[in-house]
């Protein structure tokens, strides 16, 4: 980024690309568009923005910016506008602002976009990578679940006949936080599996293949996760003869019964952050199309 073409770009109301991210208690929000304005005066090599909305401040290095576009079509009421494209990804969580580095297929996307040559992958590289993809995918997966599944066995063994065998009501709300922990788990992991095949694989940065990589990840991601687990609890009970006054067959159901809901909720927030996800590659990915 030339830093003379940031010189005159105080004050100036910008959106960034990628937007930022909103994290909530650890979960991403959906997708928000906010204006951001430009400090008064550079800094050095560093421009500070400041979110209109939420008033949080970032300082960025001219290394982390690529370019900035001027919106000169929408300045009609005196206010100077523009896009300031970035090579990070900003996240705001409560009060605090995160600044990561994008992965290297975005920058690629980014080049596209601004004219740089990417080559189209053929059919056959395009049908390995997707089969890369899958299997590590299905790898990550299965750590994960077993990792989750693993933490509710390990609180069966606190079921037994003694008088500190745990209560229904206490072992199912420490088994439903495992429940919530394997699903947060699966969408971390299924960002790092994407990011590192479209680092490795060029071939899959193409609408059909992107869209083939979403489908391949909303499959093997049911809405239902770790209730099967969880509902096998009840027969640990009576297996185990725990004293009738810790298992309570009305206080289980009703655990079940959230825990259901939450994991299909969760589940589903979970896709819909993928989603998103995807949806933007898809659009970067036309601008480089277009760019090409």
């Amino acid at each position: 980024m030339q830093k003379s073409k940031l010189k005159n770009s105080s004050g100036t109301h910008v959106r960034l690309i990628p937007p930022a991210h909103s994290i909530l208690n650890g979960y991403r929000l959906p997708q928000r568009d906010d204006v951001w304005i430009t400090d008064a005066e550079m800094e050095g090599d560093a421009l500070t923005i400041r979110n209109i909305s939420t008033n949080h401040v970032v300082r960025l290095g001219l290394d982390q910016i690529h370019h900035f576009d001027s919106d000169q079509s929408s300045e009609e009421d005196g206010i100077k506008r523009g896009f300031l494209t970035l090579l990070v990804q900003i996240s705001m969580e409560g009060v605090n602002v995160n600044v990561r580095p994008l992965p290297a297929y975005y920058r690629r996307l980014i080049a596209g976009a601004l004219g740089a040559r990417v080559e189209k992958p053929c059919q056959e590289a395009t049908e390995r990578a997707l089969s890369v993809f899958s299997k590590r995918l299905e790898a990550e997966f299965r750590h994960v679940d077993e990792r989750a599944v693993g933490a509710i066995r390990t609180e069966w063994q606190e079921i037994s006949p003694a008088p500190n065998c745990p209560s229904a009501d206490q072992l199912m709300r420490r088994i439903a936080a495992h429940c919530v922990s394997g699903i947060k788990a699966r969408e971390i992991a299924v960002g790092t599996v994407v990011a590192q095949c479209l680092d490795g694989f060029p071939a899959l940065l193409t609408a059909k293949a992107l869209s083939t990589l979403e489908a391949i990840v909303t499959e093997r991601f049911p809405r239902d996760l770790y209730v099967r687990t969880a509902i096998n609890t009840s027969g640990v009970y009576q297996r185990r003869q725990a004293p009738r006054t810790k298992y309570s067959a009305r206080v289980f159901d009703l655990h079940m019964s959230l825990i259901r809901v939450d994991s299909h909720n969760r589940a589903q927030h979970a896709l819909a952050n993928i989603s998103a996800d995807f949806a933007e590659l898809q659009v970067l990915l036309e601008e480089a199309e277009r760019g090409r």
